[in-house]
């Protein structure tokens, strides 16, 4: 049977989703493109001001070193564009 906490419960969350309040691996300055260099890399799509912060590209997990999404596309070159 349905309770009214269950009802509370569905409504909040139909909320989130209409607020688009879910899990982006990318803020919504950055998107995945084709790289100049190689393959595909990060693309700001706005001028991004120097100091902001862009998300976790990697994490410790005990010896382990783990590739967020954002990682995995993050610039890699000897002369990069952008700098932590």
């Amino acid at each position: 049977m349905i309770t009214d906490k269950d009802i509370k419960e569905y409504h909040k969350l139909i909320e989130k989703l209409e607020k688009k309040e879910t899990y982006k691996p990318l803020p919504d300055s950055l998107h995945i493109g084709k790289s100049k260099i190689h393959g595909q890399g990060l693309v700001a799509s706005e001028d991004i001001p120097m100091g902001t912060d862009l998300g976790i590209s990697h994490y410790r997990k005990g010896d382990d070193v783990i590739r967020t999404p954002l990682g995995g596309f993050i610039n890699h070159s000897e002369d990069p564009s952008a700098t932590r």
